[in-house]
């Protein structure tokens, strides 16, 4: 009964949510997602219930149709899963920079769960479970903000709006919950707000955008979302501590504690562990042979831990 409750009112909420969307932008036509021709491959990382299943699941997900939904024009999204026998589909609406889970209750409840919106702007802090919009000073518990913005341009010679976002919820080890919405594009990210179209197999650990096309032709890659992302390296504000540092220079890692011993963990963007050092006064780790992409670098001093993500 209570779970019943619970969505009822999380129906209710998203519905008031989205009556009250931030209704900014109004003075730039915002590049669509859900284009014909367009297609994104997605990388799912997995739950392996059994020895034989893989880690990772890739699926091509694309635009197939126009359809209506709750007398609003939306876009039917099929997303196939590669060497597999899963296959869904998912209806999207898209408005001018702001993308939607089209979802029907019954009893002739639709309901449009906000997705990615384009619209904000830096300083921006949204509640991630229903999309609703709060000034700064009386924000949620549960929120992202919208931490920068810019543009980036694509290999078509297309400039985008690029906005950055941070929740803190991350289900990868290691970084700190930052994400990157690109116009045109999706998002980098998988919790609600910065989620794109996954499918519902209850199987899935995080997901991300591997590339994106426009009839055949590579928009944007994983690499350049990483790239985007780079922007914020730095320490981890939720675990910095003074006297525990990550320095990189000379194709090395190395972590320091105020003369006290310190453990060194090295991690792939996607969270597989590179290297690990033992206890001492200075830990390092080589990159040298480590080919160029992001990775995370984790120091720990007693309590203390310092997480630090590296361009290579």
């Amino acid at each position: 009964m209570k779970y019943q409750i619970f969505r009822y009112l999380s129906v209710i909420a998203a519905i008031t949510a989205l009556c009250g969307f931030k209704a900014a932008g109004s003075e730039r036509e915002y590049l669509p997602i859900l284009e014909d021709g367009k297609s994104w491959v997605l990388v799912e990382k997995r739950v392996q219930w059994k020895p034989e299943d893989k880690e990772f699941a890739y699926y091509d997900v694309s635009i197939v149709g126009d359809i209506t939904f709750g007398n609003k024009p939306c876009k039917k999204v099929s997303i196939v899963e590669r060497g597999g026998k899963g296959s869904s589909s998912v209806i999207l609406y898209e408005e001018n920079g702001k993308l939607y889970y089209a979802v029907n209750y019954g009893s002739d409840i639709d309901v449009f769960w906000p997705l990615i919106d384009l619209t904000l702007e830096k300083g921006d802090k949204v509640n991630y479970y229903i999309g609703a919009t709060y000034p700064p000073e009386v924000a949620p518990d549960d929120y992202l903000t919208i931490r920068d913005s810019g543009s980036v341009t694509t290999e078509d010679g297309v400039e985008r709006k690029v906005l950055y976002s941070y929740s803190g919820w991350t289900h990868i080890p290691g970084t700190d919950g930052s994400e990157a919405w690109v116009e045109g594009i999706g998002c980098s990210g998988d919790t609600w707000l910065t989620a794109f179209p996954k499918p519902t197999n209850g199987r899935w650990i995080y997901s991300y955008i591997d590339c994106c096309m426009k009839d055949g032709e590579v928009l944007f890659t994983k690499a350049d979302f990483d790239k985007l992302l780079s922007k914020h390296t730095g320490i981890d504000e939720t675990g910095h501590n003074e006297i525990l540092s990550i320095a990189y220079s000379d194709n090395t890692v190395s972590a320091v504690c105020d003369g006290k011993d310190v453990s060194l963990e090295l991690y792939s963007s996607e969270g597989r562990l590179i290297g690990r050092t033992r206890k001492s006064v200075n830990a390092t780790l080589e990159t040298s042979a480590l080919p160029g992409g992001i990775y995370i670098a984790r120091a720990i001093c007693g309590e203390n831990s310092v997480v630090h993500k590296i361009a290579l």
